[in-house]
């Protein structure tokens, strides 16, 4: 960790350094920002515009995402209100109905 932190901190100063070197009455990195000037701004602007796309499209495919949830939910809440009708109105449930097979097969071996 240590080692990280002042590897860093030499790489820095050394390019400071290197920079700050005078080159016709201007440091060499006036030199180096007047020919990448331009260039800079544009990565910058089309680096904006990438994240905006991403988070644009990221914001559409979660609300399609969550919008085809309820329907499912839904649908799933009819199903089982059905079959809870459909238990209502038989008046037992599919316990009742396992333990009186049950039963009849165990007759059935006792004979």
């Amino acid at each position: 960790m240590i080692g990280i932190i002042f590897k860093s901190t030499i790489a820095f100063v050394l390019s400071f350094i290197v920079l700050s070197i005078p080159i016709s009455n201007k440091p060499l990195f006036k030199h180096i920002s007047d020919f990448t000037g331009p260039l800079g701004g544009d990565i910058k602007k089309s680096f904006s515009k990438s994240v905006d796309n991403t988070v644009k499209k990221t914001k559409q495919m979660s609300n399609n995402l969550f919008s085809g949830s309820d329907s499912v939910k839904s649908k799933q809440s009819s199903i089982l209100s059905k079959r809870r009708k459909r238990i209502k109105q038989n008046g037992k449930t599919s316990e009742e109905l396992h333990h009186s097979e049950k039963t009849a097969l165990d007759n059935v071996i006792n004979k």
